[in-house]
């Protein structure tokens, strides 16, 4: 549980740094996104059943990059609810040559079941890092209390870019989930993504895990989503 410790060390730090980060945050600019996809995978697990679902993004980013604010939405298939929204922080910084993104975020599924825990507090810490044209990510992310039944969880994972042209790149992530009051399991995805135009991108995914338990929500499956930002 070392790595469960680390984590919540780096929520309670994160927490106590971004406020001081929007104090110093004089102005920023908005950013939009949209989008939709046939399946609703987030950490190679699906939320949407296997179901095509939408997303939707606003952001503020502070002038100097360093400091942001999100909120979304997206559609789903959760506990009898049908949609999720979300509300995040974090700050970018660096850290040992690599690029650092630390987030929390609140999120909760609107009229879910009553007996099905809808709403949940996360932390996401990023490291990132080009080596030629390769782009690499380490991530980490904990949560004290999951939605539903799962309760603390930690999810690390290793992802890994390369562009093949200027607009098309290849792609694959591995990482493993370690939840309380659910099933551990080592996710998994590949594919590719093209950018249409410098605002509309395509991407398409095969993800797996190697949970042997028949529901939809682990079922190998190739995913193709399509998001446009402006």
């Amino acid at each position: 549980m070392r790595l469960h410790s680390t984590l919540i060390a780096l929520t309670l730090a994160a927490a106590a740094v971004v406020p001081a980060s929007v104090a110093q945050a004089q102005s920023g600019t908005f950013s939009f996104a949209v989008g939709a996809g046939s399946d609703n995978r987030q950490r190679d697990v699906s939320k949407s059943e296997g179901d095509a679902y939408t997303w939707g993004r606003a952001t503020w980013n502070s002038d100097n990059n360093g400091f942001y604010a999100q909120a979304a939405y997206e559609t789903l298939d959760m506990g009898g609810a049908d949609l999720g929204l979300a509300a995040f922080t974090g700050m970018r910084t660096r850290v040992a040559g690599f690029n650092t993104d630390i987030q929390i975020s609140y999120k909760a599924l609107i009229d879910a079941n009553p007996a099905f825990d809808h709403d949940t507090f996360e932390t996401k810490i990023d490291l990132t890092r080009t080596y030629g044209k390769t782009r690499t990510r380490l991530r980490a992310e904990y949560s004290p209390d999951g939605l539903g039944a799962t309760e603390e969880w930690v999810w690390v994972s290793a992802y890994a870019a390369y562009p093949l042209t200027r607009k098309l790149s290849v792609s694959g992530e591995i990482g493993y989930r370690d939840q309380a009051s659910n099933i551990d399991y080592t996710g998994y995805n590949a594919g590719v993504t093209y950018a249409i135009t410098p605002q509309v991108g395509v991407d398409v995914r095969w993800h797996g895990t190697d949970a042997d338990i028949p529901v939809a929500a682990h079922k190998d499956s190739i995913v193709a989503n399509l998001s446009y930002a402006f």
